[in-house]
């Protein structure tokens, strides 16, 4: 891999943080955002997972608010849980609604959702809950 490749190194470092492995994805994304300040919305995923698994909800919120890209299910699903992890539930349910309007059946798909690329059940748990303390209604 060519270590001048931000784009692909950033990728891979979403992918080790969505495996499990926090640090090392973490330290690959920093070493190629520092490469290139301009990267994919996306990018800011793979941060906000890392700060939840370090329960770092202030600066959840922070990459959350950095992915204004309304168009798909992310950005309001990031800011909700962030929010409502914040306690600013007010706030929160504002992006649920959201999130609600774009993927409608949400509260039985959240789940797989989530597990099909984030592999610690545990921050799945995790956010599925925070959406539920919010609102969401449980699985159909």
């Amino acid at each position: 891999m060519n270590p001048n490749s931000s784009g692909i190194a950033s990728g891979i470092g979403c992918m080790l943080i969505f495996a499990g492995y926090f640090e090392k994805g973490f330290n690959l994304l920093e070493n190629a955002s520092r490469l290139n300040l301009s990267h994919p919305w996306w990018i800011n995923i793979g941060y906000w997972y890392y700060c939840m698994h370090k329960k770092e909800y202030q600066k959840m919120l922070y990459w959350a608010e950095k992915m204004d890209f309304n168009e798909t299910i992310w950005d309001p699903l990031l800011k909700a849980v962030s929010l409502s992890l914040l306690n600013e539930e007010v706030a929160a349910k504002i992006h649920l609604n959201n999130l609600v309007e774009l993927q409608p059946l949400i509260a039985t798909e959240i789940k797989e959702i989530l597990s099909n690329f984030m592999f610690s059940d545990e921050i799945v748990f995790r956010i599925v809950n925070s959406l539920k303390r919010i609102g969401l209604k449980d699985e159909v």
